[in-house]
């Protein structure tokens, strides 16, 4: 009887797992929106004390993402890629531009994917940031700030038929390596996605 039981199990195991990896759903979603990065003062360089002043302004950002998933089942992972240009910052009274990138990967929870026509969901994952800068008055070159990120976020989906609206906003927290000085970087974005089986 025990051998009768884990030979049914074992059955069970092997119908279930093909079904399942057949029914994974991949989401590409382009999208566009506003950058705000945290107004702080971010050290890009701790062997000269280079230190650069960003003033929490909005500015341009585009980006995608790729999720997988099953249809119906509650938790999705997915990948990031974010791009925020046209940052004001200040630097020994300078006028710079920064231009920072955010990749990530995160869990995706979905508590209401029932619903017939909106799809609410949360993320939360980690990743980094990269985050340059147009200095073309300044004497000598700027290093480019890379720092590990935590990425979280909050939005959801909305079914045009054939396609579906994407709208969120997701927060790359940076600063845990200078005394949990944390800085905050926002995008806020929408962009029309699509799915493959």
């Amino acid at each position: 009887m025990q051998n009768l039981k884990l030979t049914a199990i074992a059955v069970l195991a092997a119908l279930f797992i093909p079904a399942t990896a057949s029914a994974q759903l991949v989401k590409i979603t382009p999208k566009v929106g506003a950058h705000f990065a945290d107004a702080s003062v971010r050290n890009i360089d701790d062997q000269v004390g280079t230190t650069i002043s960003e003033r929490s302004v909005s500015s341009f950002a585009f980006g995608a993402n790729a999720e997988i998933g099953a249809p119906g089942f509650p938790l999705g992972l997915r990948a990031d890629v974010v791009l925020g240009t046209g940052n004001e910052a200040t630097l020994d009274a300078e006028q710079l531009e920064s231009t920072l990138v955010g990749v990530s990967g995160s869990l995706v929870l979905r508590p209401l994917s029932m619903l017939p026509f909106v799809d609410p969901y949360l993320l939360g994952g980690g990743g980094f940031t990269s985050t340059s800068y147009d200095a073309t008055q300044f004497e000598g070159d700027l290093p480019t700030d890379r720092e590990f990120a935590l990425h979280t976020g909050l939005g959801t989906d909305i079914s045009l038929g054939g396609t579906r609206l994407q709208v969120e906003a997701t927060d790359y927290i940076t600063g845990f390596d200078t005394d949990f000085d944390v800085q905050h970087d926002i995008f806020v974005t929408a962009g029309l996605g699509f799915s493959f089986p």
